[in-house]
């Protein structure tokens, strides 16, 4: 699931065990995020997300895909979408990780060179920032 966040500062939503040890967590960043296929549920239905999406901070990126039908684990959620939804996407997310796995998978040169310029953006300084008008 691909989801949107609409903040400047780092989220991180945990999930327990049950038995009161922190099992896994989800880290949001500013712009789009990848939440695991296997945590999506547990995702959704925690009261933080709840109020994150209510206050229109955190939204669902649609990803087209018309049909329940599960897809693969490596298949990122960027290849259901199509090329001009995709590099649009790709010019809000700032996970480093999130975009090297797109790099990694995507077969389309157009969205395969977004991906390239975001991640080139991210290892700029604050300065080139400046001066290149980011």
């Amino acid at each position: 699931m691909l989801v949107e966040y609409k903040n400047t500062n780092v989220s991180v939503i945990y999930f327990s065990s049950g038995n009161g040890i922190m099992s896994k967590n989800v880290k949001l960043l500013g712009g789009v995020n990848k939440v695991e296929r296997s945590l999506e549920k547990r995702f959704s239905e925690h009261p933080q997300v709840i109020k994150m999406f209510s206050d229109g901070v955190l939204n669902t990126i649609d990803s087209g895909k018309k049909d329940s039908t599960p897809e693969p684990s490596a298949t990122p959620d960027l290849a259901r979408l199509n090329s001009k939804d995709a590099i649009s996407i790709v010019a809000k997310t700032l996970n480093k990780d999130l975009l090297e796995e797109w790099l990694a998978t995507e077969g389309r040169i157009g969205v395969q060179n977004s991906v390239v310029k975001q991640l080139k953006k991210l290892e700029l300084t604050e300065d080139e920032k400046k001066e290149l008008g980011i």
